[in-house]
């Protein structure tokens, strides 16, 4: 049975040797409930999907949203820069790292099939 992706969905790789907490995806005007991972072990692999239905056809950044450690500053990356009401597919975030000053290394696949 096949089904109609409606949805962008966000896959989240944990390639750290480290537990993450409170990872968030995000864009600006997002004003339903954020995409929360509340946490994700190492080397697991967790899904969320981004309710972008009531988007226009205005690009706008997808975050990816979490608290620096070191820093004590919440961080943003940017995942993708073309999120619209239309967009339906995939990303793949594969979180590397870790840098010394508490950044996360983040490597993004666009159009991520599994």
């Amino acid at each position: 049975m096949f089904g109609l992706q409606i949805l962008p969905v966000v896959w989240l790789d944990n390639l750290t040797n480290e537990t993450l907490k409170n990872i968030l995806i995000t864009f600006p005007g997002d004003k339903f409930e954020l995409a929360r991972v509340k946490k994700i072990k190492p080397g697991e692999r967790k899904t969320v999907s981004v309710y972008n239905a009531k988007l226009s056809d205005e690009e706008r950044p997808l975050y990816l949203q979490y608290v620096n450690p070191k820093l004590k500053i919440t961080e943003k990356v940017v995942l993708f820069t073309k999120l619209t009401g239309l967009y339906k597919a995939n990303l793949l975030v594969e979180i590397k790292g870790r840098a010394k000053d508490g950044r996360l290394d983040v490597e993004v696949k666009e159009d991520f099939t599994f």
